[in-house]
C-alpha cells in the first residue's frame, strides 16, 4: 500500500469521525435544548432533577382504588416528567395534603379528585363541573358557557398556573375516565405548541373535546376554547342558559 493511499483513507476516516462527531453534538444540543424548555414549561429549575407530584383521583366505586383509566392518564403525564429528567411521585388526594414545593399535576375531575376541587375554586373559581338533573355525568361549565357530555363529545381541561413564588400546578381532567386520559395524551403530544404559545411563567386554560370516543377512544381530540380570562374570574352562582359548545 503506498503512502498515497494512506494518507486517502486517513483522510477518509478522519472525515468520517468529524462528521459523525458532528452529527452527535447537534443531536446533543438538540435534546439538550428540548429538554431545557421542558423544565421550564413545567417549572422545575436546573437542568436536571426535582419531583413533580403526581395526585390522582379515587374510583368512583371502589375508594382507595384507581380507576384504570385515570392510571392510564398517569402514565402518559409520567412519562413527561421523565423525560423532563424529573422524578414522577404518585399520591391519592389524602396523602398530598402535605406541604410540598414540587410541580404538581392534579388528575381527575372533582367527583374523584378534591384536590382538583380545591384547585379549582382556589385558583380558577370561574370553571366548575356540576350535574344537570337526570344526568350522571358532571357538565363543564365555564361562566355561562356548559359543555355537556354526549355520545359525540366528551370535555375536558388542561390548565397550568403559574403562582409567584410557588412552583407550576396543572389540571388534567375529563368529564369520564376515557376523556382524562385524551387529556393527558393530548398535553404530552402538545407540549412544544404550548411551550411556544404560552412560555413558561403564563397562566392557561383550555377547553378541548374528544370526539366520539367509543369509536376512537383517546386519539381524535380538539381545543374548543381558550378559556383563561373568564375562569380567572370568580364564577356565576346561577347559570341562565345551557349552552353546548
Amino acid at each position: 500500500m503506498t503512502s498515497e493511499v494512506v494518507v486517502q483513507l486517513a483522510l477518509g476516516v478522519g472525515s468520517s469521525v468529524i462528521t459523525g462527531a458532528g452529527v452527535w453534538l447537534a443531536q446533543r444540543v438538540r435534546a439538550t435544548g428540548r429538554v431545557r424548555r421542558l423544565r421550564r414549561f413545567l417549572g422545575l429549575h436546573g437542568l436536571v432533577g426535582g419531583d413533580c407530584r403526581l395526585v390522582i383521583g379515587d374510583h368512583f366505586s371502589q375508594p382507595g382504588a384507581v380507576h384504570r383509566r385515570d392510571m392510564a392518564a398517569m402514565l402518559e403525564l409520567a412519562t413527561v416528567v421523565r423525560s423532563a429528567g424529573a422524578r414522577p411521585e404518585v399520591l391519592s388526594a389524602g396523602q398530598a395534603t402535605a406541604p410540598s414545593d414540587d410541580v404538581e399535576f392534579s388528575v381527575a375531575g372533582v367527583h374523584a379528585n378534591r384536590r382538583t376541587e380545591a384547585h379549582m375554586r382556589r385558583y380558577l373559581p370561574g370553571l366548575s363541573m356540576r350535574n344537570r338533573d337526570g344526568v350522571t355525568v358532571p357538565d363543564i361549565v365555564v361562566g355561562t358557557t356548559w359543555y355537556p357530555v354526549s355520545d359525540d363529545a366528551h370535555h375536558g381541561i388542561i390548565a397550568r398556573v403559574c403562582r409567584p413564588g410557588r412552583p407550576h400546578l396543572f389540571l388534567v381532567f375529563g368529564q369520564t375516565g376515557i376523556s382524562t386520559v385524551a387529556m393527558a395524551a393530548h398535553f404530552a403530544a402538545q407540549l412544544p405548541a404550548l411551550d411556544r404559545r404560552f412560555g413558561a411563567e403564563r397562566t392557561f386554560c383550555l377547553v378541548l373535546r374528544a370526539h366520539t370516543p367509543r369509536a376512537y377512544g383517546y386519539s381524535e381530540v380538539e381545543e374548543l376554547a381558550d378559556v383563561t380570562e373568564a375562569v380567572l374570574s370568580p364564577s356565576i352562582p346561577e347559570v341562565e342558559s345551557e349552552t353546548s359548545a
